[in-house]
C-alpha cells in the first residue's frame, strides 16, 4: 500500500501542467534560437503557469485547452 501511495504522490508532482512543460521546453525547444526559448519560458510563466501550472493534466477541462490554444494562436492568451 505504501508503494502505491508513493506513486499517486509522484504522479501528483509529475503530472501537473507546469512538470510536463517544463520537460517539453529543456527537450523540444533546443533547436530555437535563444531568445526565442526566452520569450516561449517568460509567456508560460507569465500567462499560463499562473493559471493552470498546479493542474494535474488528466484534470484540465475544455476551459483550459481554450486558454493553451489561445496562448499558442496569438503569443499571448485572451
Amino acid at each position: 500500500m505504501l508503494k502505491a501511495a508513493k506513486e499517486a504522490q509522484l504522479s501528483a508532482i509529475n503530472d501537473t501542467f507546469r512538470h510536463i512543460a517544463l520537460e517539453w521546453h529543456d527537450t523540444r525547444t533546443i533547436d530555437f534560437m535563444e531568445k526565442h526559448r526566452g520569450t516561449v519560458m517568460y509567456r508560460l510563466e507569465k500567462y499560463i503557469f499562473q493559471a493552470i501550472g498546479n493542474q494535474h493534466i488528466s484534470r484540465m477541462g475544455t476551459q483550459d485547452k481554450r486558454l493553451l490554444i489561445g496562448f499558442s494562436c496569438a503569443g499571448n492568451p485572451r
